[in-house]
């Protein structure tokens, strides 16, 4: 059914070959010394030979010693990291009383780098935070900021606060233009308030960025009631495949769900029951619920998959005797759209 369903709703192409080299370069930064290292990555470039970019800026920051180091992570072709770790003590004068966290506060201090994807077509750069920390007795804030295309803009930004520690992922599409260069900047900062002499400050923060050729996530949105339970989906593609994850919630626990394909959407009342059918099906694949009531299915894709809409609803069964009196539940239905860059 899967297979049948595949050729149905979706045009598939043949896995696009990227051509897309990637370089490395840190940039100067606000309050240390300028950094100029470049390393030159291609696609089938062997492990040994990336070696890791390491930044160490002592200096002062808060008029006392600060030691911040960053290392730029290279470990695969068309991916590359930010280790940074940090670490600074406060002496009068500055910064006595409470002075804010702001962008361009002389107390931030920043580290850049710039990422610059080389070749033609489009795909998705991954922007994944594993944790961050910062550790003080104060106040203040570690930030990351990503501007795709080095033009002032920023796609995503993320700020942590003291004594928190929060991980993220966020897919941005992107497509290299007709000059056959992409940069983009990366700036990690951070900024503390309200100091007082004698304190210690320390922060970490753990990033990876991904280019993966060829695709871009599908857009996955609702249409329609539910009735009872409820249907959410999400795009865990990686290269050359979109994985599309679907999770059908509050439904009756232990019992079947159905998850119903077509490539039509539709809104049809099912008898008097007050619920509707939104899809034209095409075929159903068939999950067991948790004790919740919850049920997930995920399905694999081959990429890149330039123009297709697919439809999907579930519906939650009691297996009963047959005698008519079993229950049961509907979700809304799910619109996913794929759009792979050409």
């Amino acid at each position: 059914m899967i297979s049948r369903l595949t050729v149905a709703t979706c045009v598939l192409a043949a896995p696009l070959v990227s051509q897309v080299t990637a370089s490395l370069q840190t940039e100067s930064t606000v309050g240390v010394a300028a950094n100029d290292v470049t390393q030159s990555l291609a696609p089938g470039t062997p492990q040994a030979a990336l070696t890791d970019l390491s930044v160490s800026s002592p200096g002062t920051l808060f008029a006392g010693p600060a030691t911040m180091a960053m290392t730029f992570r290279t470990s695969r072709p068309l991916r590359a990291g930010i280790s940074w770790q940090g670490s600074s003590s406060y002496f009068p004068p500055m910064f006595v009383g409470g002075t804010a966290c702001t962008v361009g506060n002389p107390g931030m201090q920043e580290h850049s780098l710039l990422w610059v994807l080389q070749g033609s077509g489009g795909g998705t750069v991954i922007v994944d935070v594993a944790g961050a920390q910062v550790t003080s007795v104060l106040s203040g804030t570690v930030y990351l900021w990503v501007d795709v295309g080095a033009d002032g803009s920023t796609e995503y930004a993320y700020a942590l606060g003291i004594d928190a520690r929060r991980a993220e992922r966020v897919a941005l599409p992107v497509r290299i233009p007709a000059s056959g260069a992409l940069p983009v900047r990366i700036r990690a900062s951070v900024c503390v308030s309200g100091a007082s002499p004698g304190w210690t400050f320390r922060k970490s923060l753990d990033c990876d960025l991904e280019f993966v050729p060829g695709i871009h996530a599908a857009a996955i949105s609702s249409y329609g009631s539910a009735c009872g339970a409820a249907l959410t989906g999400a795009d865990r593609f990686m290269a050359g495949l979109h994985r599309i994850e679907l999770t059908s919630s509050d439904g009756l626990p232990n019992e079947a769900t159905a998850f119903v394909f077509g490539s039509q959407q539709v809104a049809v009342p099912i008898g008097v029951s007050g619920c509707t059918l939104h899809v034209a099906p095409l075929g159903v694949i068939f999950r067991t619920a948790d004790a919740t009531g919850r049920a997930v299915l995920s399905i694999d894709l081959p990429a890149p998959i330039h123009a297709a809409t697919a439809y999907v609803q579930a519906f939650s069964l009691e297996i009963g005797t047959g005698q008519g009196n079993e229950d049961w539940e509907a979700t809304q239905g799910l619109q996913i759209a794929f759009a792979d860059p050409r």
